[in-house]
């Protein structure tokens, strides 16, 4: 955009910035809905609990419960901390949140090796697991993102996105182009100096070249495109966090996904009522 305007080339800038612009906010709508997931993910956690703490049963926030409280859990709770059971009454929970089982799980009290994986320790509760049926008494072992949700959530916030192949293709390109430039810049000086020309003149041919060799218009089609499919994608309630990605989405041919959790909700609904009379 710079060199379209030492250049007066003014239209060929304000489309540039324009795009840019446009890219910006795309980018901040996508990445505010994504965040919102985010949320939705970390609010998974019930906002209160019943604890019993010197004796006596008291309801807390869910962010004041430490390591060593006693959780007293009822169906139909979300459970608010790692925790283990020491008393159970017909316990059955919904790990589906961790583990993908959409059948609930008995548990128990008994002990369970440490080497059992997640799925296979019976005696434990985890954050955002819901209580299906039956009671517990059960002690906090782990709080916030020392959970076992609470490690999926910084798991995610500290993935690290690999280049995509547009991405690459398009830094190999500009790396081509700019050692093309420089070429023809340097052979623009010696060939200036040899006549006689201005730096100045010489400055002006370089830009020209420059303006002609380099395609500033690719990165805006590119742009444009992307953001025309991330906009079909979204209104089909599919959210992008990254712009580039839906290039690297169109060239996938299978996506294995869990389904229970992440395509479903795992919940019973009523589509329709039919009543007599």
């Amino acid at each position: 955009a710079i060199i379209s305007i030492v250049v007066e080339h003014f239209i060929d800038a304000g489309v540039i910035l324009g795009v840019l612009l446009l890219n910006a906010v795309v980018g901040f709508t996508q990445e505010t809905r994504a965040e919102k997931a985010m949320e939705a993910l970390k609010r998974m956690v019930a906002p209160r609990a019943s604890v019993r703490r010197e004796s006596k049963v008291r309801e807390i926030p869910t962010r004041e419960i430490v390591p060593g409280d006693i959780l007293l859990l009822e169906t139909g709770d979300r459970v608010p901390a790692d925790a283990r059971l020491i008393e159970v009454s017909n316990l059955k929970v919904n790990e589906a949140t961790l583990t993908g089982e959409s059948i609930a799980v008995d548990k128990h009290t008994k002990p369970v090796s440490e080497e059992a994986p997640l799925a296979e320790r019976k005696n434990m509760v985890y954050t955002g697991t819901i209580i299906t049926y039956g009671r517990a008494t059960a002690v906090a072992v782990k709080t916030g993102l020392s959970t076992e949700i609470g490690k999926i959530v910084t798991t995610i916030q500290e993935v690290e996105t690999p280049k995509t192949p547009l991405q690459q293709n398009i830094r190999k390109l500009s790396q081509y182009i700019l050692v093309l430039f420089l070429g023809i810049c340097a052979l623009l000086i010696v060939v200036g100096v040899l006549k006689g020309i201005g730096w100045l003149e010489i400055f002006l041919v370089a830009v020209a070249a420059a303006v002609s060799a380099i395609p500033e218009g690719l990165p805006a089609v590119v742009t444009v495109v992307l953001a025309i499919g991330m906009h079909i994608m979204a209104n089909r309630n599919a959210i992008i966090r990254k712009l580039v990605a839906v290039e690297t989405l169109g060239s996938a041919t299978a996506i294995c996904s869990d389904k229970t959790g992440t395509l479903t909700l795992n919940e019973m609904t009523a589509r329709r009522l039919y009543v007599s009379g």
